[in-house]
């Protein structure tokens, strides 16, 4: 399997976004492995990648939990974003 440049996850660059089309034949995301391979993300690994705790069980195949993966908002992004909901608005009308 080859990658391109653009479409490639390395030590030394960000993981792309990872989106509901993301394990299809003309978009998939590849890592390259500490070993030298190239490989596509598994689903462990986008769980990591979207803050998803270890311990959370997706149902269904891989391409299934890519798509609800890529569905979804990620838990930590979520928090910061309900945080800052708090303490900017709803702080400010308890006042």
């Amino acid at each position: 399997m080859t990658a391109s440049p653009v479409d490639s996850a390395g030590p030394d660059r960000p993981a792309r976004t990872v989106t509901t089309i993301g394990y299809s034949s003309t978009s998939i995301c590849y890592v390259h492995r500490v070993d030298g391979t190239v490989d596509t993300f598994t689903l462990d690994e986008l769980k990591i990648l979207q803050s998803f705790p270890p311990d959370y069980v997706l149902t269904g195949g891989h391409t299934q939990g890519w798509t609800r993966i890529g569905n979804s908002v990620p838990p930590l992004m979520m928090k910061a974003v309900a945080e800052a909901i708090a303490t900017e608005i709803l702080d400010k009308v308890k006042g």
